[in-house]
């Protein structure tokens, strides 16, 4: 009897330490328009937003991420970053948007506005990071979300991972 305790024990540590992911990030490059790094938990998904030309999800997790790409035309970065957030705050089921901090980025390839927002969504906080990035001949949208606090102090070092990761190419 204690051989099959013994033998069920290590039967079950080994299919959950299978269970795991690792901490580390792949970077993926998109058509070699730009390149971004997502943890070994998420994976590629098409079913987060028509517009996006790629997506990433844990859903077990709660976390997503969506990447958006548009041709300048006439319009400013602010303008663009304006759009994005637009969407998020008249989404229908999200209630009490609010804006909990900003910042402008600039290096010699891009420059971005990131905005971290909280909101509701059915009686749950919604943290979502939304990034406007405007290279020589492109905007780029990157958004990424999580559900509820807990999932936000969890997983928000991650997000920041992701959203500093990108980089475009064109």
């Amino acid at each position: 009897m204690k051989v099959i305790k013994i033998s069920l024990f290590f039967a079950l540590a080994a299919l959950l330490s299978s269970c795991g992911y690792s901490e580390e990030f792949k970077e993926v490059n998109f058509e070699n328009q730009f390149i971004i790094a997502y943890p070994d938990y998420m994976k590629e998904c098409n079913d987060l937003s028509p517009l996006a030309v790629l997506q990433y999800k844990n859903a077990y997790r709660n976390t997503y991420s969506i990447v958006r790409v548009e041709d300048k035309q006439d319009k400013t970065l602010l303008e663009f970053q304006k759009e994005g957030l637009d969407v998020l705050k008249n989404y229908e089921l999200l209630s009490k948007p609010l804006v909990t901090d900003s910042f402008y980025r600039e290096n010699a390839d891009f420059t971005a506005i990131d905005v971290q927002m909280y909101g509701m969504m059915e009686d749950e906080n919604i943290y979502y990071w939304h990034s406007a990035f405007e290279s020589q001949g492109k905007f780029y949208e990157v958004v990424c979300w999580t559900r509820s606090m807990d999932r936000k102090q969890r997983y928000g070092a991650d997000i920041e991972k992701i959203i500093l990761s990108f980089k475009p190419l064109i």
